[in-house]
């Protein structure tokens, strides 16, 4: 008897592609005996595949089994020759206490890849392990090296968490100050990338790309540079050069806590939230214990489903933020609904050329519960980057207010009073009616290009008029003589602006 279609059995036939996903995400969830039961199926479909034996041993290493780590290394190497698996090696050695094997494949990195990618952590290891395998010739009871807790980390970190007292202060030029002179007497990178990023905050860009620059030429595809360009393009509004950061860097596994912190910001921003939080979790507190850290860990808590985390994480970061500190933003925050949670329409915005979507991204900013975001860690909020209607439009904000009564700050100041009344009418910022709102910022700009100034006793009927526009998208249906009635315009003033707002259409 044939076989009909509902009858026929179809067999599912995986492939090294299908594991080895299963295995990297089981891996960045932390679940490591699922990722090495993954990943060595992978390896079993496909054994000359050196991307998924490498995946492999970074498990094993993770999972303690830095032995059996370097035997896939070494396995690996003889399939494809990748200098990098010796800086991996180097590492398995170091966490086993075998500082002279440590130190060879450190080297033996360098030889084949002075200027690799992992050139400048192989270097800084090779320094530390000198002067531990010193100390082992004199102490064979000496304790393997702990990732967290090197020598040469604690220095970066003292220095790091310097800067974060200053910053915390309110005195960026002195942080700025105090790493310039750190980096005389160590050119480490983590202090060139901290200070770039100081340098984009005091409006500085040029010399922040060329720092980051330097550090690139220096070691070719630095990771933690790479995190940094990273997130610098996320808050620049350019997400496919975000995604493309984000792939490359979810091909290299980050070795140092620093390199794990940025990593995990960078995932929380990609909305990997899961993932994020896996790796803020396995990092010591001490080594992140500074705004971003548990600014970023609270949101990644958050999204991953853990409100008590969530709220921890919060209450540590509102050592920082001195507004409402203890009020976990993020229960009033949903990234699908509510315009004002859209952060990547927000930064697409503030970094636009046009006038009315910079204000208009000034409004999402003011209507955000997300306000400290924007406020510490993009690279918007830094004196210069504002035009003077901005400032008159966002006059709250302290860092960007010092500026005179000009007419382009009056106008400002006029735009924010209409968006607010127009709100208050009804007209609430949503997806649907942001081009309302674009029209009010179109008119007010051209108004200021050419020299006018904005009339407070017409702020009524310019509201009437965007209300009038904005009427089909409304369930309440507003004539022209509800308006006149509600507003005390006339109608020759009432078409008056209804006519101008539709010049910008």
């Amino acid at each position: 008897m044939p076989e009909s279609d509902s009858t026929r059995i179809h067999f599912l036939n995986p492939t090294p592609e299908f594991y080895f996903a299963k295995g990297t995400k089981a891996f960045e969830q932390s679940d490591l005996p699922a990722a090495i039961k993954y990943l060595t199926r992978a390896a079993g479909l496909a054994p000359k595949n050196t991307l998924i034996i490498c995946q492999l041993a970074i498990c094993y290493t993770e999972n303690g089994e830095c032995e059996k780590s370097n035997e896939l290394l070494s396995d690996a190497l003889k399939i494809e020759y990748k200098p990098y698996f010796y800086y991996f090696m180097a590492n398995n050695y170091a966490y086993l206490a075998n500082f002279k094997q440590a130190i060879y494949y450190s080297r033996r990195y360098l030889q084949e890849k002075p200027r690799g990618e992992y050139a400048g952590p192989a270097r800084e290891l090779v320094a530390v392990l000198e002067e531990r395998f010193e100390a082992e010739q004199q102490d064979e009871a000496v304790k393997p090296l702990v990732r967290e807790s090197t020598p040469l980390e604690r220095q970066q970190q003292a220095v790091v968490d310097q800067v974060e007292s200053y910053v915390k202060e309110g005195y960026v030029d002195k942080a700025v100050r105090y790493l310039e002179t750190a980096m005389l007497t160590e050119t480490l990178p983590i202090y060139a990338l901290e200070l770039s990023v100081l340098y984009y905050r005091n409006n500085r860009k040029s010399e922040a790309e060329a720092l980051i620059a330097g550090i690139e030429t220096a070691y070719e595809g630095h990771y933690l540079a790479r995190c940094h360009r990273a997130i610098s393009a996320y808050y620049s509004g350019d997400w496919q050069l975000f995604q493309s950061y984000v792939t490359q860097l979810e091909a290299i596994y980050p070795f140092t806590s620093h390199e794990q912190l940025q990593y995990a910001i960078v995932k929380t921003l990609a909305k990997d939230y899961e993932g994020a939080l896996a790796i803020f979790t396995k990092l010591n507190e001490n080594i992140g214990a500074h705004r971003k850290f548990y600014f970023y860990a609270s949101k990644a808590a958050f999204y991953s489903g853990n409100q008590a985390l969530a709220d921890y994480y919060w209450q540590q970061f509102g050592n920082y933020d001195t507004t409402e500190p203890y009020a976990n933003i993020w229960r009033e925050m949903n990234d699908d609904n509510i315009i004002e949670a859209d952060a990547q329409l927000m930064f697409s915005l503030l970094n636009s050329t046009e006038q009315a979507d910079r204000l208009m991204a000034l409004m999402l900013v003011h209507l955000t519960k997300n306000k400290v975001e924007a406020l510490l860690f993009s690279y918007h909020f830094t004196p210069g980057f504002f035009t003077e209607m901005e400032k008159g439009f966002y006059a709250d904000t302290s860092i960007i207010t010092n500026s005179k009564q000009t007419l382009a700050y009056k106008n400002g100041g006029f735009t924010k009073q209409v968006a607010l009344a127009l709100s208050a009418e009804g007209c609430k910022v949503t997806r649907e009616t942001i081009d309302v709102y674009k029209l009010l910022f179109r008119f007010t700009t051209e108004q200021t290009e050419k020299g006018i100034i904005c009339q407070e006793e017409d702020q009524e009927a310019l509201v009437a008029a965007l209300l009038h526009e904005n009427q089909q998208k409304m369930a309440d249906k507003l004539t022209k003589r509800t308006l006149i009635k509600r507003f005390g315009v006339t109608q020759g003033q009432l078409n008056k602006y209804i006519k101008k707002i539709q010049a910008y259409k």
